[in-house]
């Protein structure tokens, strides 16, 4: 069995500490989370984005709570936005013309999070990888890793800056990393 460092692990989720959750998001089947300040940066492809001062991009399962119970997670990529009991016939979670459950709830969470965002108020790791962030508005952001590949399940890192990464995988934490 793979054995992760909890303890290095915390100390880079530290840096979420404080932090607002201000955004989040997905592409294709990888959810990301920006908590801090926004700030403006160029695409590669030209233009600009904005961007937070710190990423969490999820690869494995992963579930948002609150206190009715679970807002949303992984699995609510793969129903279609609207009546949850709809046909799935033809729908594909992955074509962003097709709006799944996920995409709905994120965009509602995103807009009333807008004015006052929830803050990271702790942030701890477990030693299969997993992450626990609790938020002040009693959400609480959870990612499990699901299987037992050498995948990446998660990383941590600056989008507006070209530093390393932070990444956990199946095959334990690569550490800071290129990206």
């Amino acid at each position: 069995m793979v054995r992760f460092s909890p303890r290095r692990m915390d100390q880079a989720l530290q840096a979420l500490v404080g932090l607002p959750l201000r955004s989040m998001g997905r592409a294709a089947d990888l959810e990301w989370f920006g908590f801090g300040h926004p700030r403006e940066v160029p695409k590669r492809n030209g233009g600009t984005k904005i961007v937070e001062d710190w990423a969490l991009h999820v690869q494995c399962a992963w579930c948002l709570t609150g206190a009715q119970g679970i807002v949303t997670g992984l699995r609510d990529l793969y129903v279609p936005a609207g009546d949850p009991n709809a046909s799935t016939e033809g729908w594909s979670p992955l074509e962003r013309e097709s709006p799944s459950r996920l995409d709905e709830i994120t965009e509602r969470l995103v807009s009333e999070w807008a004015v006052a965002p929830p803050v990271v108020w702790l942030a701890s790791a477990d030693d299969l990888g997993g992450v626990r962030l609790e938020l002040t508005s009693g959400h609480v952001l959870e990612v499990w890793p699901d299987d037992s590949l050498p995948d990446e399940y998660w990383r941590l890192f600056e989008p507006w800056r070209d530093t390393p990464h932070f990444v956990v995988t199946g095959n334990g934490i690569d550490g800071l990393t290129d990206h």
